[in-house]
């Protein structure tokens, strides 16, 4: 039950997302930049930031583990992913998917956005 509850509340995040794609994205603690076939994630918070990047179509057909380890980002730090990293990602792709937040596996806030 657990798991199905955390599958909807996952779908719901990715589909609530569909129609608000974006160049960059950028609030006081977090953003998200692309340049030179790279993500940039930057954290400007004084806390650790767990997230999962993927390619966007990969994150409407992906069932994720709830309690699987998700990368971070130190606290005042930035991190650059090169595409071919992103989960799913292919050639073609031109969309990709995050979620964030300060607790592994605690989805707190979520993007899709243009490569």
């Amino acid at each position: 039950m657990k798991k199905l509850t955390y599958f909807i509340f996952l779908a719901s995040f990715i589909f609530g997302a569909c129609n608000s794609s974006v160049d960059s994205y950028s609030k006081e603690s977090f953003g998200i930049t692309t340049k030179e076939s790279s993500v940039i994630l930057t954290n400007n918070s004084n806390h650790v930031v767990y997230y999962i990047l993927m390619e966007y179509e990969t994150s409407t057909v992906v069932d994720l583990n709830p309690d699987a380890e998700w990368p971070t980002i130190e606290a005042n730090s930035k991190v650059s992913i090169p595409y071919g990293e992103i989960m799913g990602h292919q050639e073609s792709s031109d969309e990709a998917f995050i979620m964030w937040g300060i607790k592994s596996g605690g989805i707190e806030n979520h993007q899709k956005f243009k490569l």
